[in-house]
């Protein structure tokens, strides 16, 4: 059984609603869904990118939780909870609270943006042991449909066929920001089932996270 670590932001940017109207929902909602599996932290945003860091890490403590997902915005070098490409050796202090890690999530605008391998998701990819989906562009929140795996020293985008982008990009676009798709994204890849009806996520030749309708004759995501 996979245990989730679900990082977010206490409070709203000064003129916005991002956190009540976007981030704090998104939490809630995968809270809800991996049930007693996860467990959530919210950081204080108020702070400084590394004030915040440290007093996540000491909110934390050693933790035994194999996946993550933060939840917030992000950029390409770095995200709301204060991992900074930057600043390894607070990176480094957090990854290493988390020993059992495999798998992070990261429902954060272009934490994988162009180019990728100068990009955080990229950069923790090469520091740890972990493999992350993460969002290549700005976006809405979680809904992002721009989304790549990275994993053993290689990427994909999601979805993708054959190099390009898949047939079902529309759908995919719908998906995502109209049917919570990003819910059973997020589980897929966690190694969770997903009960969608019309869709389903499976991994392609080289074990990469990919998504289709579901009468096509691929091979699904082993819950």
């Amino acid at each position: 059984m996979t245990s989730t670590l679900i990082i977010d932001p206490m409070f709203n940017t000064p003129g916005m609603h991002d956190d009540t109207g976007a981030f704090e929902p998104h939490a809630q909602k995968l809270a809800r869904v991996l049930g007693a599996e996860a467990t959530r932290l919210s950081f204080d945003n108020f702070l400084s990118k590394a004030l915040r860091l440290d007093e996540l890490i000491h909110k934390m403590g050693k933790r035994e939780e194999t996946s993550l997902i933060h939840i917030g915005h992000g950029w390409h070098s770095g995200c709301e909870a204060g991992l900074l490409v930057g600043d390894q050796a607070r990176l480094l202090r957090f990854f290493n609270l988390m020993p059992k890690l495999t798998k992070a999530v990261f429902l954060s605008c272009s934490t994988a943006g162009v180019p990728l391998k100068s990009s955080l998701a990229w950069d923790i990819s090469q520091r740890t042991d972990v493999e992350l989906i993460a969002h290549t562009t700005e976006g809405r929140d979680a809904q992002n449909p721009n989304v790549v795996h990275i994993a053993r020293g290689g990427f994909r985008s999601l979805p993708d066929w054959r190099g390009k982008r898949s047939p079902y990009w529309k759908e995919w676009v719908n998906f995502l920001l109209h049917r919570e798709g990003w819910v059973d994204m997020t589980k897929a890849f966690l190694g969770l089932d997903t009960t969608n009806t019309d869709w389903r996520f499976f991994t392609d030749a080289d074990a990469f996270l990919q998504w289709e309708p579901r009468e096509e004759d691929i091979t699904p995501v082993s819950p």
